[in-house]
C-alpha cells in the first residue's frame, strides 16, 4: 500500500476520531441514521465536497443527514507539504486523554520524520473553542523514541499527563510525562528487573 493510500486512509480516521452526536439530532439515537440492514445506499461524497466543510484545522460538522461533529487535527503543514501521518491504530489504544475535567483534550499521533514529519507529535483540541493547536513533537529530534510510529502507545487510564510509549525495537515499557517530559522505565524483562504495579494505570 502507498503512503498516499495509507494518508488517504488516515486522514478519514484522524476526522473520525473526534465525532460525537449532536443533541439537536436526538432522534437519530448515538448518531445513527439508518440500521445496519438498511438497504439504503448515500453516495460517496467527493473531494471538493469534502473540503467544503472541513478546515484547514479544528471543529466542524458533517453536512445533513449525518450532522455530527468531528474535528480536523492535522494538515500538510505538520509534514512539510507532505503526506507524513502514520495510521491511527487500533481503538484500544488510546489516543486521547483522559480529559474529564478540563477544556482540552491531549491527542498524539506519528508523523512520520522521513516524510516531513516530526515524530510523534502532541496536539490540543479545545472542547469550548472547537480549535486545534500542534503543541509540537513529543520528543527531541536526537531521541530514538521521534523515530517512532507511536503504534501501540497509549495514554493512562488515571493520569491526564501520562503516555505509556516503547521503543518497535526493544522490551522496555516507558512512561512519559509530557508536561515535565520525564521518562522512566516501567518494565524491563530482564532477570534483575521487577515490573510495577502501575502499568496502564
Amino acid at each position: 500500500m502507498s503512503l498516499h493510500h495509507v494518508a488517504a486512509r488516515t486522514v478519514l480516521g484522524v476526522l473520525a476520531l473526534l465525532v460525537t452526536a449532536v443533541p439537536a439530532f436526538a432522534q437519530a439515537q448515538g448518531g445513527f441514521i439508518t440500521t445496519s440492514t438498511s438497504p439504503e445506499v448515500r453516495p460517496t461524497l467527493s473531494a471538493s465536497q469534502i473540503q467544503s466543510f472541513v478546515p484547514q484545522r479544528g471543529g466542524f460538522t458533517f453536512p445533513a443527514p449525518y450532522l455530527t461533529q468531528g474535528a480536523r487535527i492535522t494538515n500538510a503543514s505538520d509534514c512539510a507539504g507532505s503526506d507524513c501521518v502514520w495510521y491511527v491504530g487500533y481503538s484500544y489504544w488510546r489516543n486521547m486523554n483522559n480529559h474529564v475535567g478540563s477544556d482540552t483534550i491531549l491527542i498524539f499521533l506519528g508523523l512520520d520524520r522521513t516524510h516531513g514529519g516530526g515524530g510523534p507529535t502532541l496536539f490540543g483540541y479545545s472542547k469550548s473553542s472547537r480549535q486545534v493547536t500542534n503543541l509540537g513533537p513529543l520528543f527531541a529530534s536526537s531521541n530514538a523514541l521521534s523515530w517512532e510510529s507511536a503504534e501501540g502507545w497509549y495514554w493512562s487510564h488515571s493520569r491526564p499527563n501520562v503516555l505509556y510509549v516503547k521503543q518497535s525495537t526493544g522490551m522496555q515499557l516507558l512512561r512519559y510525562d509530557v508536561s515535565t517530559r520525564q521518562l522512566e522505565t516501567v518494565f524491563d524483562p530482564t532477570p534483575s528487573t521487577a515490573p510495577t504495579s502501575t502499568c496502564g494505570k
